[in-house]
């Protein structure tokens, strides 16, 4: 389904315009989502070939997640994109 929203997204938006993709990452052996957990590597397998990617902001943001610490996370990544052609 991600590949499928990256080709969508690079098939009708033009080349003015940048998005924000927000994203969270963490060791899906230990929780299998939802949220669902996306890499820094898959973001750039996805959109590099069609988009410029910055990444803005990195922030590990489990302290504030009590709830998925509970569930046996020891990170949980917050990632700010912007994709831009």
């Amino acid at each position: 389904m991600r590949a499928d929203y990256a080709g969508i997204l690079s098939s009708f938006l033009p080349q003015s315009v940048s998005i924000l993709l927000v994203t969270l990452e963490y060791d899906q052996s230990l929780m299998s989502g939802p949220p669902f957990s996306v890499s820094d590597r898959e973001v750039h397998e996805l959109y590099s070939p069609h988009f410029n990617i910055e990444l803005l902001e990195q922030f590990d943001v489990l302290e504030n997640q009590p709830r998925f610490r509970d569930r046996g996370l020891d990170y949980m990544l917050e990632r700010v994109y912007k994709i831009s052609r």
